[in-house]
C-alpha cells in the first residue's frame, strides 16, 4: 500500500493499493498497468479504455488531462483522490457546462502562473460541487482494491 500523507494538498490521509495502474503522461494501451489520469477514470468507471471517460464532465476531464501531463512523476501518483472525485460528474445543464468551461480556462491560467496545476483541478471540482450539489462519493480503499483485483482478473480471462 502507498500512503498519501496528510498535508499533500488533497485533504486527509489515504491508502492506495499497489495494484492500481501507474499514472504516466500521455496515452497508453489498455492492460499495460500504466494509464493517464483520465484513462484511469475510464477504467475505474468500467468504461471503454479512453482518456475521454463518459462519466467525467468534459471540462473536468480536460483539466485532469492537463494536470496529469503537467506534474512530476511523484505528484502524479497522488492524483487518485482527484480521479475518484471526478467520476460521475458528466451530467449537467448548459449553464453549468459554460461555467465549468470558463472556469477551467481561468483556473488553468492561474495555476500555470503559480506553478500549481493541481489547484486548477481542485477548483473546477469544487465549483462543480457548488453548482450541482453533487458531492463526490468517498470510495473506501478496500473497495478500490477489490475493484482492481476483479478488473484485472476479468481482463486476464478476456486476453
Amino acid at each position: 500500500m502507498e500512503r498519501l500523507a496528510a498535508g499533500s494538498g488533497y485533504g486527509r490521509e489515504m491508502d492506495f493499493p499497489d495494484r492500481l495502474p501507474i499514472l504516466e503522461r500521455g496515452a497508453h494501451p489498455p492492460s499495460t498497468g500504466r494509464a493517464c489520469a483520465m484513462e484511469a477514470a475510464s477504467w475505474l468507471a468500467g468504461e471503454r479504455w479512453s482518456d475521454h471517460p463518459r462519466s467525467v464532465h468534459k471540462a473536468i476531464a480536460s483539466v485532469g488531462r492537463w494536470v496529469n501531463d503537467a506534474v512530476d512523476e511523484d505528484e502524479r501518483q497522488r492524483l487518485w483522490p482527484l480521479i475518484l472525485a471526478s467520476l460521475d460528474t458528466a451530467s449537467t445543464g448548459l449553464r453549468i457546462d459554460r461555467r465549468l468551461r470558463h472556469l477551467t480556462r481561468e483556473a488553468g491560467c492561474r495555476a500555470a502562473k503559480a506553478g500549481t496545476p493541481v489547484d486548477a483541478w481542485l477548483e473546477v471540482l469544487a465549483e462543480h460541487t457548488r453548482l450541482t450539489d453533487h458531492e463526490p462519493v468517498a470510495v473506501p480503499t478496500t473497495r478500490i482494491e477489490s475493484l482492481c483485483v476483479h478488473l484485472l482478473e476479468a481482463r486476464s480471462v478476456q486476453a
